[in-house]
């Protein structure tokens, strides 16, 4: 049933799109309330009526799953064929004529880290304190274990090369590069670049060092968008990796959020 496999890649991170005829009159394939899920992989359950409704559905879901916007699409019966109906087109229901609304239907706002050492151990629990689904990737055995990370909600251990054969992101992953390495951060960070959908790209590190990341991935054509914050985190003071995780997961929450890095104190009462 629909509904069980929609519940079950939410759970399992995927991002999907829920399509529903809101109207339907005439010849009508499938009636109102019809429902067909799409996840991000091709896969589908459901219907919406099939040929040129449902194939248009599974286009506009493509952009959907990654924009995590909605839109409509209405169709009107002609003779025997379907077609899309453009705006103004009046609605025929004696021929018949369906209307679909598509809405993106993403998993929770996360957290990913690349790379499993200290500054992502404490991420990960400061992560568990506030509620914010967490998940690591290192291709180090020993810093993605269960021990070390019982609060992630997946532990990936594989190639930083093939960060995308092994790991699926979507517009509710906020990414952090805290790898063991420059050569890591740089590999890791190169293929997030190429992800225009992702809302927060954050990497640590000295000025000298991130500038000659830039430098070298921009010669590849991959340029320091508005979703790169580097250095990663708040200026709030503290140098050992419980204060630099508090200022990242700071940062992204109020990227997050829409908040305001400013007080809430009230001003002192003269």
């Amino acid at each position: 049933m629909w509904l069980e496999r929609l519940h079950a890649w939410i759970e399992q991170g995927i991002p999907c799109v829920l399509a529903t005829v809101t109207e339907a009159a005439g010849s009508t394939p499938r009636k109102a309330g019809a429902k067909l899920a799409i996840n991000l992989e091709g896969a589908v359950e459901g219907s919406v009526g099939g040929g040129l409704i449902e194939h248009r559905c599974l286009e506009k879901a493509q952009g959907l799953l990654t924009s995590g916007e909605s839109c409509t699409l209405h169709f009107v019966l002609e003779a025997t064929d379907w077609r899309e109906a453009g705006p103004g087109d009046p609605q025929d229901a004696c021929a018949g004529y369906v209307t679909v609304f598509l809405e993106s239907v993403l998993p929770p706002k996360e957290i990913v880290a690349f790379g499993g050492g200290h500054i992502s151990e404490r991420l990960s629990r400061l992560c568990e304190v506030i509620g914010l689904p967490f998940r690591v990737y290192d291709e180090r055995p020993e810093f993605t274990n269960r021990e070390r990370f019982p609060q992630a909600r997946e532990s990936v251990c594989a190639p930083y090369e093939e960060l995308s054969q092994h790991i699926r992101l979507s517009c509710a992953s906020h990414c952090v590069v805290l790898t063991h390495g420059h050569p890591q951060d740089e590999r890791v960070l190169a293929q997030l670049l190429r992800m225009p959908f992702l809302p927060y790209i954050g990497m640590v590190g000295s000025s000298r060092k991130l500038q000659g990341i830039r430098e070298r991935l921009a010669v590849q054509g991959l340029a320091f968008g508005s979703q790169v914050y580097s250095p990663a985190g708040l200026a709030l003071g503290g140098g050992l990796p419980g204060d630099i995780a508090l200022s990242i997961l700071a940062e992204i929450k109020l990227q997050m959020d829409g908040g305001k890095p400013e007080h809430l104190r009230m001003a002192t009462q003269v």
